[in-house]
């Protein structure tokens, strides 16, 4: 069963986030994320460095690089100041 993690509104996490399972990020994240799972950065979330990750999708705003293995959605809501590759 993959595990689902959350960064909710209102909280910060400065530093690289790894790990495994599902990240929902819904507050704001300063560092890189490196994940074995999927990325979601939902509408409100903010990201600031590098995001790698199974599948990810953006829904809110990053600022730095993509790099998606299977699957790599930018909603409307979602804005990306960097480039992208999957």
């Amino acid at each position: 069963m993959d595990s689902a993690h959350i960064i909710s509104a209102g909280v910060r996490v400065d530093g690289t986030v790894r790990g495994a399972g599902t990240l929902r990020v819904a507050g704001t994240v300063d560092g890189a994320i490196d994940l074995d799972g999927d990325v979601v950065v939902e509408p409100g979330g903010e990201t600031r460095g590098t995001i790698s990750g199974d599948s990810v999708e953006i829904a809110g705003v990053v600022n730095g690089d993509i790099t998606a293995e299977r699957n790599l959605e930018v909603d409307a809501s979602g804005k990306v100041h960097g480039d992208l590759s999957a």
